[in-house]
């Protein structure tokens, strides 16, 4: 299997397990995740809206595992949202205090960014920009 056939089934099973992971699971599973991740309390309310923010990064990986060489900028994007995520929570857990439970969600972020970066088919899209840039310059 070449790596773009590697990175759209990853990035597939992937959207598919951060679908659960994170918008099924705070919506319908709220009590659970706090409890795995050991929160005493949580508001009920954002997490909900915490889920529906987890619909933006399924997204975004069911289209790259479509069509990755295309969506470049996109997959650009998805990583530096990673990444601040990932900071977002270390913050949380070093100065508010929040379980350590939740550096599992960091080491999951650091994990797949490291899969993520390694399968990326970066020649392919390169290749795919290239061309599309000279089909614009031969348009004008």
């Amino acid at each position: 299997m070449n790596r773009r056939t590697i990175f759209r089934a990853y990035g597939a099973v992937l959207a598919a397990l951060l679908l659960f992971w994170w918008p099924l699971s705070h919506w319908f599973f709220s009590d659970w995740y706090h409890d795995l991740l050991g929160f005493d309390s949580y508001e009920d309310s954002f997490s909900k809206m915490i889920g529906t923010l987890g619909l933006l990064p399924v997204a975004g990986l069911v289209i790259l595992a479509r069509h990755p060489e295309r969506y470049r900028e996109l997959f650009l994007a998805l990583l530096g949202f990673m990444v601040c995520l990932a900071a977002t929570y270390v913050y949380l857990i070093i100065e508010l205090g929040w379980p350590t439970g939740e550096y599992f969600n960091v080491a999951l972020i650091g994990i797949n960014l490291a899969l993520l970066l390694l399968l990326y088919p970066w020649r392919a899209s390169l290749l795919a920009s290239n061309l599309v840039m000279a089909t614009a310059q031969r348009s004008h």
